[in-house]
């Protein structure tokens, strides 16, 4: 029974990889999709699905990132508050 736990846990994280990797290969078709069509007037652009911490600075932001739902939030005023005191 140990080894059916074991196995399940690792397919879970297996999954878990491929289901990043995917998001991340969509974004890069996505961008891809965007140079070939014709990108006259953007010169540059960032895209960020958040699968990831490499692109937040936390030094210098205080939102929440939520990489299981691949979203950001904003600190409500109460929680700024708080962190000013």
């Amino acid at each position: 029974m140990q080894f059916c736990i074991e196995d399940f846990e690792r397919w879970k994280f297996d999954i878990a990889l491929f289901e990043k990797r995917l998001i991340n290969l969509e974004s890069r078709i996505d961008n891809l999709l965007l140079i070939a069509q014709g990108s006259e007037g953007f010169h540059s652009f960032f895209v960020e699905n958040f699968t990831d911490m490499s692109h937040v600075d936390l030094d210098n932001s205080d939102v929440f990132v939520d990489i299981a739902s691949r979203q950001i939030y904003l600190p409500s005023e109460s929680q700024v508050g708080n962190q000013e005191a």
